[in-house]
């Protein structure tokens, strides 16, 4: 059991600093199609990081995994963040076989990093920048800008693809401001 916790581990934690951040946290839900943000992320952080030092190392989330594990038994007891896990737990072993899983994930997480801390009106700075043709919305040369921008050259067609989807929220094919902000974690009011 405790092999599984250090593959799930490893996984959150994509820069593999050997801790994990709110925002390693956040990433993996937004993947997993389940935001998490604002209180419901800090319960999340208050229940694995028990020395409060704002990051989450192995030992904390050793100790907090026969938690997880028995919660999952009993429906009545589970949280939202126990089925991200769960899914994420689904995935663990299909992904280990598949390539160089967590640069890819890494390479994520740097984009996301990459407007850390920024506000909704700098956002909409950026986002007017990349729009290219003025439509008030991103396309996949739009958003390929964008990772170029970050990692300063060429990137992989698979993470720019897996940037515009986890963008495209409602799958349109276009990525919208609120969409832009909300995969960034920034609420725009």
């Amino acid at each position: 059991m405790l092999s599984m916790a250090k593959e799930m581990f490893e996984k959150i934690d994509v820069d593999g600093s050997g801790s994990i951040t709110a925002d390693e946290l956040a990433l993996l839900s937004r993947k997993q199609g389940k935001p998490l943000a604002g209180a419901s992320l800090e319960k999340v952080m208050k229940e694995l990081d028990t020395d409060g030092s704002g990051e989450v190392d192995f030992k904390e989330f050793s100790e907090w995994w026969p938690k997880y594990c028995a919660r999952l038994t009993s429906s009545r007891n589970r949280s939202g963040f126990d089925g991200i896990l769960g899914e994420l737990a689904g995935e663990v072993a299909e992904e280990q076989s598949k390539g160089d899983r967590k640069s890819f994930n890494a390479q994520l997480y740097k984009i996301i990093k990459f407007f850390d801390g920024k506000d909704a009106s700098e956002l909409q700075a950026e986002f007017k920048e990349l729009d290219a043709d003025g439509s008030g919305e991103l396309d996949v040369d739009e958003v390929t800008a964008l990772v170029q921008k970050v990692f300063g050259g060429d990137v992989s067609a698979e993470v720019v693809q897996a940037c515009f989807e986890q963008m495209d929220e409602d799958k349109s094919g276009e990525i919208d401001f609120d969409e832009f902000c909300s995969f960034f974690g920034v609420k725009n009011e």
